[in-house]
């Protein structure tokens, strides 16, 4: 079982799409060629970044757009896992509790 540690949404998102990138690699490139895994607007996967408001290069022929809010990486991350086969229910995401006295009521 794999694990991945992020402290933000924006980090899960690039470290989930890096470690299925790294097993799927030719099936995540032809996102770029998939509009219904791109938004309307902009590209979510795309060649080149001039499509996008934040990309991050994922490889040299890959960048992939990363400014999202939480319900939209978490959209996106169920779309990614179905399109490349994977079950959503195999993907658990866990949160830790901060107890630093600045973030209690």
């Amino acid at each position: 079982e794999d694990f991945i540690e992020a402290h933000s949404w924006k980090k899960l998102y690039i470290r989930t799409c890096q470690f299925l990138y790294s097993k799927h690699q030719e099936k995540f490139v032809s996102f770029i060629n998939k509009t219904y895994m791109n938004g309307d607007v902009r590209d979510y996967f795309s060649k080149v970044t001039e499509t996008m408001i934040e990309p991050f290069k994922l490889d040299d022929n890959l960048f992939i757009e990363t400014k999202f809010d939480a319900n939209t990486i978490r959209d996106l991350i169920v779309k990614i896992l179905k399109e490349l086969g994977h079950n959503t229910e195999d993907y658990s995401i866990y949160f830790r509790a901060d107890y630093n006295p600045i973030h209690r009521l």
